[in-house]
């Protein structure tokens, strides 16, 4: 695996608290001759080129979590979650806090409401010293891979981190101007996006995602891994603009890289964006990943070919 892919799918960054996922991106592209920007809602901006054509291209750094809520009596801590996730899946998942990890339990019920978790605190004030309400707990991160795939609960949305920093290594921007976001807040309604485009005013945005897919035995999904990037005609809150369609099918034609359609159940920072100032034509390209977090190296390499294209 690439390091800079392996180490973003290393580092906590739940919504809200991307700070150290926002200062390692900084890092990468330090002394680039790069114009870097971080905003007040903690979105990171760097612009390429100085055209009088704008296009934004973005990508989320955060990820889903918990928030303490509560601190009980027996130093139990309830939490509520951020962003949404199948709230089942999480019990008995693995979950971290500074340096130290414990497990969500419950003892009776399926709701987020039911959990608690245990640092190993006999009192309130022993779990007081250490975490506080507000505070953001994250999933333990893990990585699987073999000569064709990679597995991580983080692939959502740090490949399009990567994703981005491969584009601003790669592209050139003669007459226009590239905004590349690394934006905040996605699992939070895409507030990051939103605020980068209403300040940027972009012609075009383009939104880098992820499409859960189901193309194992029992599922009925027409998507596939290694079948190309997914191209979304619709989803709840956005339909692509058209120029946008033909412009992904031209170059989906001169790259020779195949491009899948969906019509999405999912939202995006796209449907937000879309609607800031008098309206931006806006479109959203999707790595596919099985259950939610296992992809083909073969499709990542193909997104970044055909978004250069674009």
């Amino acid at each position: 695996m690439e390091e800079t892919l392996k180490d973003l799918l290393t580092i906590q960054g739940v919504s809200g608290s991307e700070e150290k996922v926002l200062e390692y991106i900084k890092n990468k592209i330090l002394n680039k001759n790069l114009e870097i920007e971080e905003d007040k809602m903690g979105n990171l901006i760097v612009k390429k080129g100085n055209g009088p054509e704008k296009i934004m291209i973005s990508a989320n750094m955060d990820t889903i979590g918990f928030i303490t809520t509560f601190i009980d009596n027996k130093g139990y801590i309830r939490v509520s979650n951020i962003g949404e996730f199948n709230i089942e899946d999480a019990i008995n998942k693995i979950v971290c806090f500074k340096d130290r990890e414990a497990i969500a339990r419950t003892n009776h019920g399926k709701g987020v409401e039911d959990i608690f978790i245990d640092f190993g605190f006999d009192n309130y004030d022993d779990a007081y010293e250490f975490i506080k309400e507000g505070d953001k707990i994250s999933f333990k991160n893990y990585i699987i891979e073999d000569e064709n795939l990679i597995t991580s609960n983080y692939l959502n949305n740090r490949i399009g981190c990567y994703v981005l920093l491969n584009l601003i290594e790669e592209m050139e921007s003669k007459d226009r101007t590239i905004y590349f976001v690394f934006s905040t807040q996605d699992v939070l309604g895409g507030r990051g996006a939103r605020a980068a485009a209403y300040k940027i005013e972009p012609e075009y945005s383009l939104v880098l995602d992820v499409e859960k897919i189901c193309d194992c035995p029992e599922g009925n999904e027409s998507l596939g891994l290694g079948k190309g990037p997914v191209l979304r005609i619709m989803d709840k809150n956005l339909i692509i603009h058209h120029e946008m369609k033909e412009m992904f099918e031209k170059a989906s034609s001169k790259t020779g890289v195949k491009l899948q359609y969906n019509i999405s159940k999912e939202g995006s920072a796209g449907g937000n964006i879309h609607r800031e100032r008098n309206g931006i034509k806006t479109g959203v390209i999707s790595l596919p990943l099985r259950y939610g977090e296992m992809a083909n190296k073969k499709d990542i390499q193909n997104i970044i070919k055909i978004v250069k294209e674009f």
